[in-house]
């Protein structure tokens, strides 16, 4: 009776913790102890945020005797009420600086109830096994109002404790995924989205509770972090093609979620950063045989918030370097790219950056090989020269050694940051040149990758038009009446009765010619001409050099390359298998001098019809390998080591020029123009031709995400812009032939 009576009056808010105490000695049934807890919690709501913590320890030592779901869910409801109601006053934008001062009272009061509920679940596992239980129904249910930034900070101080961890980061995980499958419902079904709106968003609770992390809330911040590696952990992309930003199932969008929650995570809690730059390098390290895009471009974005996260991650930096000669060379790089902002930062991350890729590039492995050619062109590309570094070579043209160049640095006084670029530019140069005694592949890295180089750090054109022709002296017939102009014989290595190729002969080409034809286009934009009015020897070497080989190729017959119809291009002969060898690197080289002499050109007359020479002289090429190897055996052989590549692989023409041709082809109404591109429009071959290469770089792109003779184009939107670009030259066509060809019907008619 006096227990009855004790319940039943109305309690001062003043003696509500003291009638708790004092109720923890008296012996209850479970029936009165029920009614003690409902009447705390109902009490509960009209005290103030500070006498909260000590009441809901009181209630939590009360759940030792019994009825810990009731304690446990009053609990919850009171704060989950809480958190709904500050959210609502800081949407509606009413009195602002009383909401902030009572929120931060509330995320207090809340750290340290959280405190308190994961102390308890410490010392009691019945208390442990209901939260579990209740984490359990909260999954299966989904109820929005029993998720919170309270209820998540709390199950994510809960993981803390080893037994409750994989079952705490089970519920979340499965949440996330569950309300992004339930957002794709509604999205698709008007009657989904009136039925289920009481599905939480999860990516605004969570990211709510990242915020609120930063008032005391200290142990719910590793939680954090484990939370964003688990619901990245849970996305694997299915190709390297795969965008990292843009969703497209529920485990992406989980993904990305994870990755904001860890950059917020790092901009706010100093403290962890340490631990995540060493999990992400770990993760890239251990994953690198499969595609870890989504983890490189999270490395990316917090070195790129906090560049000096490099002080306190030298270790681990310097042994993910240890690492980068092990990885594949498409990961390697994007990790280089990743931690470019440490290096350019810090000298010594630098120097120990250079030291690993100075081993790779001198590594058994070509892979490795490939790192460090990757590495350093990364380097060249962002360490910026701003003075010119003018080539005086002590070669002739006739003195085919590997040599001694001098380069002098031209300085105005500049600062020690640009004379420090400067050296190191030379210095990977340097180490460059050394890449052209290597394996093909080494080289057709180089080759792909220097043009984008030349285009980023254009006071670089010079030696790296020298570097490019003095190696092309090795395959160049210098005298004017000689064909054909080139020499493929060296350019392969026969070993055992299997011909291997050993020089990309024509990338090198292509890559020359681009970077020339690339200067022509600063020349005519007027860049540089206070400094030099007129083109460096360098250059006009260079371009007298393509322009002679332009000649003489076109001139040239299959004859001088001993590929006429009566040759062996077997795949079973060693001399078969050459034959077809040159074959290709002839027709890659046609290709590049087609383009050089379009670009260059500005459509002239000499130049449409030396375009349509040259490419008569592929094509005479092109229908012999045809008609001798056959369709199969052309393309036996796939990989960049092997003789016989397919047509797909050797095409040397880029992505930008053959949208240019065609474009001049189709739509080009220049009066200027009409009577050379005449010339061109007259071929059906070079047509075909041209509309066989771009929808072998389309297919190039679907299948890598990149295409093959197009350096610039590795970013998505860049590939994007240069396919609308095709796509609006054929679409045009097509309008302009079906309209034609109406006009036509209705003449006959």
């Amino acid at each position: 009776h006096l227990l009855n009576t004790l319940y039943s009056c109305k309690w001062a808010p003043s003696c509500v913790l003291h009638v708790a105490n004092v109720c923890r000695e008296i012996p209850m049934t479970p029936e009165e102890l029920q009614f003690l807890i409902e009447k705390i919690l109902r009490t509960m709501k009209s005290l103030s945020l500070s006498e909260l913590p000590p009441l809901v320890y009181q209630l939590l030592v009360l759940s030792t005797k019994g009825h810990k779901t009731l304690v446990l869910e009053g609990i919850l409801t009171l704060f989950n009420q809480l958190d709904g109601e500050v959210l609502a006053e800081e949407r509606e934008g009413e009195g602002m600086v009383a909401v902030n001062l009572g929120q931060d009272e509330l995320l207090q009061t809340e750290g340290t109830v959280i405190l308190h509920i994961t102390f308890a679940l410490k010392q009691d596992q019945e208390l442990g096994k209901e939260f579990l239980k209740k984490l359990k129904a909260m999954q299966s249910r989904m109820i929005g109002s029993m998720l919170s930034p309270f209820s998540i900070a709390l199950a994510l101080s809960v993981a803390r404790i080893h037994r409750f961890e994989d079952a705490v980061f089970d519920f979340l995980k499965g949440v996330v995924l569950r309300s992004f499958k339930d957002h794709d419902r509604k999205r698709a079904s008007k009657w989904m989205k009136e039925v289920n709106q009481d599905s939480p968003n999860m990516e605004e609770l969570v990211l709510n509770t990242v915020q609120h992390s930063v008032c005391g809330w200290d142990h719910v911040v590793q939680g954090l972090v484990m939370l964003g590696f688990h619901l990245m952990d849970c996305f694997t992309p299915r190709s390297a093609a795969t965008s990292p930003t843009v969703s497209t199932t529920p485990q992406h969008r989980a993904c990305l979620l994870g990755a904001k929650i860890l950059q917020e995570t790092f901009k706010v809690h100093p403290l962890v950063h340490r631990e995540m730059v060493s999990q992400l390098i770990n993760r890239i390290l251990t994953n690198a045989s499969a595609h870890v895009s989504h983890y490189i471009t999270l490395l990316s974005d917090v070195v790129a918030v906090v560049p000096q996260v490099s002080l306190d991650s030298l270790p681990q930096l310097r042994e993910a370097f240890s690492y980068l000669s092990l990885l594949p060379p498409a990961p390697a790089i994007e990790l280089l790219h990743a931690i470019l902002p440490l290096v350019q930062f810090s000298s010594s991350v630098r120097d120990s950056l250079l030291l690993v890729l100075r081993k790779s590039l001198f590594s058994r492995q070509i892979e490795a090989r490939k790192v460090a050619v990757g590495g350093y062109l990364l380097l060249l590309r962002k360490f910026k020269v701003l003075n010119s570094l003018r080539i005086e070579s002590s070669q002739t043209s006739q003195s085919q050694t590997g040599s001694q160049i001098q380069v002098e640095i031209h300085s105005a006084g500049g600062s020690s940051a640009h004379s420090s670029n400067e050296a190191l530019c030379l210095e990977i140069l340097g180490a460059l040149r050394r890449c052209l005694t290597q394996q093909y592949e080494v080289r057709l890295s180089l080759y792909e990758g220097l043009y984008e180089v030349f285009c980023s750090n254009s006071k670089l054109a010079e030696p790296i038009i020298d570097l490019l022709l003095n190696h092309l002296q090795h395959y160049y017939e210098s005298e004017p009446d000689i064909l054909p102009p080139l020499k493929f014989e060296p350019c392969l290595t026969t070993s055992g009765g299997e011909v291997n190729r050993r020089e990309p002969l024509n990338h090198l080409l292509c890559c020359l010619q681009q970077c020339v034809a690339k200067f022509a286009e600063w020349e005519g934009q007027g860049e540089g001409e206070e400094e030099e009015p007129h083109p460096p020897e360098v250059i006009e070497e260079a371009r007298d050099t393509l322009q002679s080989l332009a000649e003489r190729m076109a001139k040239s017959e299959p004859e001088d390359f001993e590929l006429d119809k009566s040759a062996d291009f077997s795949s079973s002969s060693s001399v078969g298998q050459k034959n077809r060898a040159v074959a290709w690197l002839v027709a890659g080289s046609y290709e590049a001098l087609m383009e050089y002499e379009f670009t260059t050109g500005e459509l002239s007359q000499a130049s449409c019809e030396q375009t349509l020479r040259l490419h008569q002289g592929y094509q005479r090429v092109a229908d012999i390998l045809q008609e001798k190897a056959g369709g199969s055996g052309a393309g036996s052989k796939r990989g960049h080591g092997g003789a016989g590549p397919s047509r797909t692989d050797s095409c040397t023409l880029s992505l930008l020029c053959v949208t240019r041709m065609l474009r001049a082809i189709f739509s080009d109404a220049i009066p200027s123009h009409q009577q050379p591109l005449t010339v061109l429009r007259g071929s059906q071959a070079l047509v075909k031709h041209l509309l066989s290469v771009a929808l072998q770089k389309i297919h190039q792109i679907h299948d890598r995400g990149t295409c093959e003779g197009d350096s610039l184009l590795h970013k998505p939107e860049k590939i994007f812009k240069s396919c609308c670009s095709l796509g609006r030259v054929l679409f045009k066509q097509l309008d302009t032939g079906a309209a034609g060809g109406g006009q036509r019907e209705g003449g006959k008619k």
